[in-house]
């Protein structure tokens, strides 16, 4: 009997414990998935966004000569082909982009997209930006430099004709457009108050010190609603404004910018970019012409300790020029 009794005494405590860690598990469960919800909705009720930007010079995009400004401006204004994160081209206002021979191209153009005052996107408007490219002082100008003439053929085709060939000229196409009935014919005096695009975003207001932006009346998939940009005269003016919190974002390629916000109070993401630090062996010389030699100095380089004692560990150390990010680089195979 003592041995039945103790072995309904061990049944029960075991139960027991079973039960109590079942128990314990559905409330780190409902926990947890109350922690994503509530993560989720702290992150849907974000409305509006403050971003600074500093020695702001024109919100056109292809008149300004701030990067930066050129960042915000592909929320408001569209390509006719655009690259993907990891360098592919695809469709923008282009929908197909096809090549004739070694200098011609033909685009065939989306025919249900409109500007932010409601006006269709056409042909018309690749052709005046294209045209204006061509005669000003733009970052972009290098994009169309070998362009002889463009046409229309309908108001959703046109025809591209180029004076040479050039070799992945579809990359070039990733400058914005711009509304060709914004601006007076042949120039890019405007005739309205504010640019228009055909992005995500459109331009509310541009006063002395803020530019406005509001989400387009067609996109619906965007938590932030309203974008403020805050103009600063200076970079040190940008970062005092992220240290009181007058700013939300702010862009800066300086890599010693703990010297103005120190270490603590913000987050910080970085983004890999295209400027290199390399040498330029010249291979015609009689040693550096030997593959082996240049191997030489390659691994006698420390990368490492430049990395850390000239950047302050903010770069990478690169094998290849594409070795991160393209489909073009196998990271696995190293190729």
């Amino acid at each position: 009997m003592k041995t039945n009794f103790f072995k309904y005494i061990f049944f029960i405590i075991v139960i027991l414990l079973i039960g109590i860690a079942i128990y314990i598990l559905y409330i780190d469960s409902n926990k947890q998935t109350n922690n994503i919800k509530a993560s989720k909705m702290e992150f849907n009720i974000i409305n509006e966004l403050n971003i600074g930007i500093a020695e702001y010079d024109n919100i056109n995009p292809i008149l300004s000569n701030n990067i930066y400004v050129q960042y915000i401006d592909k929320l408001i204004f569209q390509p006719l082909l655009d690259i993907s994160y990891d360098f592919k081209i695809e469709s923008s206002l282009a929908k197909e982009f096809s090549k004739i021979n070694s200098k011609t191209y033909i685009a065939k153009l989306k025919d249900d997209v409109y500007w932010h005052d409601g006006t269709k996107f056409t042909a018309q408007d690749v052709i005046f930006t294209v045209n204006n490219l061509k005669n000003i002082n733009s970052v972009y100008k290098e994009n169309v430099n070998t362009i002889s003439e463009i046409k229309k053929i309908d108001d959703y085709t046109i025809k591209i004709m180029l004076t040479e060939e050039t070799p992945f000229f579809e990359y070039r196409m990733c400058f914005p457009i711009l509304s060709s009935n914004s601006y007076e014919e042949g120039t890019l005096n405007s005739k309205t108050e504010n640019p228009i695009g055909t992005g995500k975003y459109k331009i509310e207001k541009i006063e002395d010190n803020l530019i406005k932006l509001e989400i387009s009346d067609n996109t619906n998939d965007i938590k932030i609603k309203k974008i403020n940009l805050i103009l600063k005269k200076t970079v040190k003016e940008l970062y005092n404004a992220l240290s009181k919190n007058e700013i939300d974002y702010m862009i800066t390629e300086n890599i010693g910018y703990e010297e103005y916000l120190g270490t603590m109070g913000y987050n910080v993401t970085q983004s890999y970019g295209r400027k290199y630090e390399y040498l330029v062996l010249n291979n015609k010389n009689k040693i550096l012409s030997n593959k082996e030699i240049r191997k030489a100095i390659n691994y006698a380089i420390d990368k490492r300790n430049i990395n850390y004692s000239v950047y302050n560990n903010k770069y990478i150390i690169s094998r290849f020029p594409l070795n991160y990010g393209s489909y073009l680089y196998n990271l696995e195979r190293g190729i």
